[in-house]
Order: structure tokens, then C-alpha cells, then sequence
């Protein structure tokens, strides 16, 4: 069997296979000269005209007629059909068996809309498990699971943040009782909210600095969105930026700080850090939230974090996937309940299996990030305004994009390991060449090599 996983969220739905991460796509649709765009292309022209498009048609999917139709698309449903046909179109010849992830916050009925334009797709789906509960299962330990515990899982979509609380008992995680999720388990906004922010935080600081406004014509508007995510995913490595947008032949050129962007968002990260501080539970935090500057240093503030890669959910899914998939093609089971990974089926889901292993971007410990560049990176790396720490290891990307790992001296060896494993040279002498998913282990601290998407 040939399968994949796609998981539900309109931050970005994302497709999986054993090789990893394959697409990911925003939950947007734009009519562009009567064709109607989705997903990455929705996003390259959403500003041009944001009357001409819909980001909210999976936050609200249903039959539910839209406010203005957008071409041939006249309900939410219609628009994520149209959506997940163009994800699902150019996979469908190498698939046969589809797993989903969907959030808390999908009723039956809204589950309900979404099997039924998987179908329409001719998609086989074949089992849909809760994406917290996922998420729980491929990173708590199993061996605390003699324990009772209780936790919250916080993911981010386009236009609300969810705070999913879970619990676990003899050696399962599940969701607690109230599903669908109740309005107190729900931010009010999301990344669109947040985006926003900072793209008027960034357009006042260039409007005053070089007296350019970014926000001043519609192309110019775009031209900021489009940067903005690169922007972010620089802070997690870098505590300035140095900005550059292009108008009328000029260059503009600003700088800012991180904390320029953690206090525009202090107002938006507040309902949050209040649940947090209320709950008094771990957080398990999806991987998106470490991009929102600040964020993960104040709700340490607040309670125990632990950041889960996405790359590890979707391994741990697609191993265990026979298990989840009923013998009856007709029967989609939701999987509310799943068993935690054990440590060694946790490391091996890890390993890509396939000739397509990808080769990795970024470097985290579960909170912090940090970007393979072609300077290399010390292990260990230096915390946010630390000194870095004597080095035992480098990794090394080279002009190929192979990441390497090239320890200190053959003292050092003895501190590390890669995927529980000993680190070993070829026979050549060459260091071990390193995939996205790979953990690495140095003197008793993990970290896990991840991967960035475009």
C-alpha cells in the first residue's frame, strides 16, 4: 500500500509521505480574469484585491452560501473542493490510501463536509485521527506513562488559535470529554491576525524611516506578505533584521529587532499566555508557533513547553498507519485515542526510509532554531543571548545541500550520537552525511534536524 498523510489546517495543509514533507499549501482562493486560483497562488495575488478572494472557507467549511461567489465557486465547500482537488490531482496516481489530521475543533458536521469533498475528489481516505492527539502520541515519552498526566497541545490556524487539552492514562493520550472544543479553548485570532500586525508595524517603520509606504498601493502591499514569512523565519536565528523592499527602480532598507515584533504582538499573544498561566499544564506547541517571535520564551514564563516537529508527527502517523486503517473501505474511523510511541519507534520514525530523504535546513533543541548556513553551526549551538559553549561538533552544509556532521576530535565522538546510534566515520574518513528528521545527541542534549518549506 502507497499512502500519505494530509493534515487539515488552513495555516497550512500539509502533505506527507515516508520520504516527508511533500507540499504545503495555505487555505486561501483568489479570482484571478475568471479562473480561480488556490493555495500558494491564491497567496502570491491575495493583496493584489482581497474582495477577489476567501481565506476563511475551511475555518468556516460548510454549505453555507459565501458572501459574494467567487467564480464557479459558490459555497465554503465549494471553494475547499476546488482547493484540495488541486492538492490532490497530481498525488492521485501514486497513492491508494489517504490518513487525514484534523483539529478539536471539527464537529461532525464539519467532518462530515470534509469526507464528503474527499470523496468528491475520489480521494481514499481511508482513517482521520485528531490532530493534538497525534501530535501528544509521537513526542511524550512512553516511559511516563505509568503516570497519569494532563497537557494542552496549542496549534495555530489562519484565524484562531486552539488549546486542545489532552490526557493520558496507562499509556494512551486522548482528548478530553468536551469535543468539540468549547469556546474557552479558542483564541479568537490566528496567524492572519498576527500577520497583519506586523505588517503595519513594518510598514510605519519604513514610512518613518525612508518615507516610503509599503501599505500605499495594492502591489507594494503584496510585495510586504510575500516577505513577511522569510522575515520571521530569520528572527527564530537572528535577533535583527535587516528589511529591503523595492519600488519605482529604489530600494528601501530598514532594520529591526526581534523585540520590535514581540511587543507589536504583545496584545495578540496576551489570551494566550493567560490560558497558559490559568491551565497550569505543559504545553505541547505545534512547530508553526516557534516562528511567532517571543512567543515561546513568554509561555515558558508560564508553564513547562515542549515543541513537537511536524516532520516527527507525520513519521510516527505513517508508521503506524496499518493500525489505524479499518479492513472495510467504506468505514473512516476518528481516532480520539492512540497509544504513545515508544522511544525506539520513536527514533526510527525519524529516519527517512526512502532514496528521497530530504536534506535538512535548521537545527532545534524543541524550543530554540536554528539555521544551517554556510558557516556551519557549532553543537552545541548557543542559546538565545548566550555565549556559545565549547564545541564538540560542527555541522557542515555543503555546495550540494548535504549536511554533515563533523565532530571536534575523536574524544569528542564519545558525546555525540545520531539517532540513538553511536556516531561512527565511513570508512573514507568522511563525516556521516544527515537527513531532515535525524536527531542528534550531544553530551546528553537532543536536538532534531528539521527541514524548511518554501
Amino acid at each position: 500500500m502507497n499512502r500519505c498523510l494530509i493534515d487539515i489546517n488552513d495555516a497550512g495543509i500539509r502533505i506527507s509521505d515516508a520520504s516527508g514533507l511533500l507540499r504545503q499549501s495555505p487555505g486561501l482562493a483568489f479570482l484571478q480574469h475568471g479562473e480561480l486560483l488556490t493555495g500558494e497562488q491564491a497567496a502570491a495575488q491575495f493583496r493584489t484585491n482581497p474582495r477577489a478572494g476567501s481565506d476563511r472557507f475551511w475555518h468556516q467549511l460548510s454549505q453555507t452560501p459565501l458572501p459574494r461567489a467567487l467564480g464557479p465557486a459558490r459555497t465554503h465547500a465549494d471553494l475547499a473542493w476546488y482547493h484540495l482537488r488541486e492538492l490532490w490531482t497530481p498525488l492521485a496516481a501514486d497513492y491508494d490510501q489517504v490518513l487525514l489530521t484534523v483539529g478539536g475543533d471539527f464537529d461532525p458536521e464539519r467532518l462530515s463536509t470534509l469526507l464528503g469533498i474527499a470523496r468528491a475528489c475520489d480521494m481514499p481516505v481511508r482513517s482521520v485521527v485528531a490532530s493534538a492527539v497525534a501530535a501528544a502520541a509521537s513526542h511524550w515519552q512512553v516511559d511516563a506513562a505509568a503516570a497519569d498526566d494532563e497537557l494542552v497541545c496549542v496549534d495555530a490556524q489562519w484565524h484562531r488559535l486552539l488549546l486542545e487539552p489532552l490526557q493520558i492514562r496507562a499509556g494512551q493520550v486522548s482528548t478530553e470529554a468536551t469535543t468539540p472544543l468549547q469556546q474557552t479553548d479558542v483564541v479568537r485570532h490566528g496567524l492572519a491576525a498576527l500577520y497583519d500586525r506586523w505588517a503595519h508595524m513594518i510598514a510605519e517603520a519604513f514610512l518613518q524611516r525612508t518615507r516610503y509606504d509599503p501599505l500605499h498601493n495594492a502591489a507594494s502591499e503584496q510585495q510586504l506578505y510575500d516577505e513577511l514569512p522569510g522575515w520571521l523565519q530569520r528572527l527564530t536565528t537572528q535577533p535583527q533584521l535587516q528589511l529591503k523592499l523595492s519600488a519605482g527602480g529604489h530600494d528601501f532598507n530598514i532594520e529591526l529587532e526581534r523585540e520590535h515584533f514581540s511587543a507589536a504582538a504583545a496584545e495578540l499573544y496576551a489570551p494566550l499566555l493567560q490560558q497558559a498561566a490559568a491551565r497550569q499544564r505543559p504545553l505541547l506547541l505545534r512547530q508553526r508557533l516557534t516562528l511567532l517571535p517571543g512567543l515561546v520564551e513568554q509561555l515558558q514564563q508560564h508553564a513547562e513547553v515542549h515543541v513537537v516537529a511536524d516532520d516527527t508527527v507525520s513519521s510516527h502517523l505513517l508508521r503506524i498507519a496499518a493500525d489505524l486503517i479499518s479492513d472495510d473501505a467504506d468505514a473512516v474511523r476518528h481516532h480520539l485515542v492512540l497509544a504513545l510511541a515508544d522511544a525506539d519507534a520513536k527514533t526510527n520514525s525519524a529516519i527517512p526510509t526512502t532514496s528521497a530523504a530530504l536534506p535538512p535546513t535548521h537545527l532545534s533543541d524543541g524550543v530554540s532554531l536554528w539555521r544551517l548556513d554556510d558557516a556551519g553551526l557549532e553543537l552545541p549551538p548557543p542559546g538565545p543571548g548566550q555565549l556559545a559553549p565549547a564545541s564538540v561538533a560542527r555541522l557542515l552544509r555543503h555546495s550540494d545541500g548535504r549536511v554533515s556532521l563533523q565532530p571536534g576530535s575523536a574524544q569528542a565522538m564519545a558525546a555525540l550520537q545520531i539517532n540513538a546510534e553511536p556516531v561512527a566515520m565511513a570508512a573514507t574518513g568522511s563525516p556521516p552525511s544527515l537527513q531532515a528528521g535525524d536527531r542528534i545527541t550531544v553530551a546528553g542534549e537532543q536536538f532534531v534536524l528539521l527541514r524548511q518549506v518554501h
